[in-house]
């Protein structure tokens, strides 16, 4: 393999066109001078239909058409929730006993949703019914 003798010179030339390109910025942390965002979810709040068809409406836009077994889910999810405290309060066995199906076809929705920020798990209160998560949205909270 032979290296042409111009080779130093195009690498030289190539070099200095790109040295000579302004860039963005000058400094190479800005990056790094912006605070940080995390995805938190936040429990839901406002009046109970309206909350949770809103709710339902960006569970469905944030799985799409390929999640639309999570959305059903999150619908039955949304069915059974406290209107007031929007407390899911059904177990996945009672809501496969309730739906008339396998319990098997509802494992990884509840999780699916924890994940994406759309359940967020909160402790009851003394003789409140119900499981430990609540409806919630994702939002962006800066450190």
């Amino acid at each position: 393999m032979t290296i042409p003798a111009d080779f130093s010179a195009e690498m030289e030339q190539a070099y200095s066109a790109s040295a000579r390109t302004p860039t963005a910025s000058s400094d190479p942390f800005d990056a790094l001078y912006e605070p940080p965002e995390v995805i938190a979810p936040l429990p839901l709040t406002g009046n109970g239909v309206a909350a949770i068809r809103d709710w339902l409406v960006r569970v469905e836009r944030h799985f799409g058409g390929q999640g639309m077994a999570t959305c059903h889910y999150a619908a039955l999810l949304g069915y059974w929730a406290n209107l007031r405290t929007f407390r899911v309060e059904i177990s996945d066995r009672k809501l496969s006993e309730a739906i008339g199906a396998h319990r098997d076809r509802l494992t990884g929705h509840a999780q699916r949703l924890v994940d994406a920020g759309f359940l967020a798990r909160r402790p009851k209160r003394a003789r409140e019914r119900g499981t430990q998560y609540v409806l919630s949205v994702p939002e962006a909270v800066k450190l």
